[in-house]
């Protein structure tokens, strides 16, 4: 039995962005849709077919090319390295450039708390010089990768004491900004990143230089940061629509919406002149309740504290529709059967917005200010004669939209391939470059709540800065492990 859980855990070593994704696409595409389902029974038959289709058909299809390509693939390796503090001292002084220009033209923009909804974030991304707004989205969406590169170059690669205190120094700071953006704003990227840290110092790790214990030990660290962290996400937002600020309160693990309401109410002062539509609401509702009783302040503070509760309990959207990625795939199956379905249709509009970006800057802005900037868009508004901006997707929201279930198999391919060369790359090389390439894939397909098109895109978008860093330290190489059958 023990040798049988070692070659399992093994097997699972070689394989663990391939892991990591197929537990999210398990839960996003197949769990939480039948619980949605079943606990609100609505389109039970519906969602139960397109559960086991994505079981079968986009998960089981991913999980098989990616093994096929993992086995095949041709793994990049250094034939005549280079000394590494140059290459390595010039990538930490971009990532620590790139994280300081970052930080700056999100604060000046007030962009670092951005859930202020999608039509605040357009005008205000509209209103940025052009620049900065590059500066900052692709600092978003490249954080992960490069903070993971820079973990297995200090783990795997023999740099000097400076170079390496310095490295250390600004993935410290990096990983300080980049962390604390995240976890305000959203806790999927979030998720990402302490599973991309999780996966670097996996692949880094060397059984000849540290105990496996040790490698445990900083797994399990990095879980139970991100558990704390999306509690703190979740105070901070709560804070933010309950009392209007963030206090140094929202580190505490244990605060609930009512503890807030109640600073709030005790002190009406406590975010300046700030007042939200939910303390408002409270404070409507009270007086209302209270007037002519004889009682006093203490019907007052109870009647408060029973307005809030039913309050926040009427705001709070519930976890299962907030993951249930399937909704829009499952209200759309009857009316596209009869309307017949995309056949690709649906990726146009969205892509015109990058021809419009140098064309037609006018058209652009309209596009951007109406919101049409992504497939779900165009899915709903032609199955549901509705504009549905903001819903649960994932990569089979369009590809089923406009290739019915041929498009859960697409979707499994292109997943499968992403995949199985990353895990055998990451694996396996011992080009510094290619983990930077193959770190950035994995950042992309991990976050399983893109629409295909939208991956697609990204992965186009947001390459220049992985590709300039890996053809920077391409000839850097990584010390491994000496290399194991795949």
């Amino acid at each position: 039995m023990k040798t049988i859980v070692l070659d399992a855990l093994t097997a699972l070593s070689h394989r663990m962005v391939l892991t990591a994704w197929t537990g999210i696409a398990t839960l996003l595409t197949v769990v939480f849709p039948l619980v949605y389902s079943f606990r609100n029974h609505d389109n039970t038959p519906i969602y139960l077919g397109l559960a086991v289709a994505s079981l079968i058909l986009f998960i089981a299809v991913a999980v098989l090319v990616a093994e096929i390509v993992r086995r095949r693939a041709r793994v990049p390796t250094v034939q005549h390295p280079v000394d590494p503090s140059v290459p390595v001292a010039l990538f930490i002084s971009g990532l620590a450039t790139y994280a300081v220009l970052f930080l700056y033209f999100t604060i000046k923009n007030d962009l670092f708390f951005r859930r202020i909804g999608f039509e605040g974030l357009v005008e205000r991304s509209l209103a940025m010089p052009a620049y900065e707004l590059i500066v900052h989205r692709s600092f978003m969406e490249n954080a992960t990768t490069l903070l993971c590169v820079t973990i297995v170059i200090l783990m795997a690669v023999r740099l000097s004491t400076g170079v390496r205190i310095y490295a250390i120094v600004v993935w410290l700071i990096t990983f300080a900004i980049y962390s604390s953006f995240v976890v305000t704003n959203n806790r999927f990227q979030s998720a990402i990143l302490y599973l991309g840290v999780c996966i670097a110092i996996g692949y880094a790790w060397s059984s000849r230089k540290w105990p496996k214990a040790y490698l445990l030990a900083a797994i399990i660290a990095v879980v139970g940061f991100s558990a704390y962290s999306f509690r703190v996400t979740e105070n901070m937002r709560d804070e933010i629509s309950i009392a209007g600020c963030i206090n140094v309160t929202a580190l505490d693990p244990t605060e609930t919406p009512m503890e807030i309401i109640r600073r709030a109410s005790d002190n009406p002062l406590l975010c300046g002149d700030v007042i939200t539509d939910i303390m408002a609401q409270v404070k409507a509702a009270t007086k209302a309740r209270v007037t002519g009783s004889s009682n006093g302040a203490a019907d007052a503070n109870a009647e408060r504290y029973a307005a809030a509760k039913k309050i926040v309990d009427e705001e709070a959207r519930p976890w299962d529709h907030r993951l249930n990625s399937l909704g829009l795939v499952a209200d759309i199956t009857r009316p596209a059967f009869s309307r017949g379905f995309g056949y690709g249709s649906f990726w146009i509009e969205p892509l015109s917005l990058y021809y419009y970006f140098f064309a037609d800057r006018e058209k652009y802005r309209e596009i951007k200010q109406s919101l049409r900037t992504n497939p779900k868009v165009y899915i709903s508004s032609r199955y549901l004669d509705t504009t549905i901006k903001d819903t649960p997707s994932s990569i089979l929201t369009d590809a089923y939209a406009n290739f019915f279930l041929v498009g859960f198999v697409i979707a499994g391919v292109l997943m499968g391939g992403i995949l199985g060369w990353t895990d055998g790359v990451l694996r396996s090389t011992t080009s510094a470059g290619a983990a930077v390439l193959a770190f950035f894939l994995m950042e992309k397909s991990l976050y399983a709540e893109k629409e295909m098109l939208t991956l697609i895109v990204d992965l186009l978008k947001f390459s220049p800065v992985p590709i300039l860093s890996a053809v920077l330290l391409w000839r850097v190489r990584l010390d491994r492990d000496v290399t194991v059958s795949r």
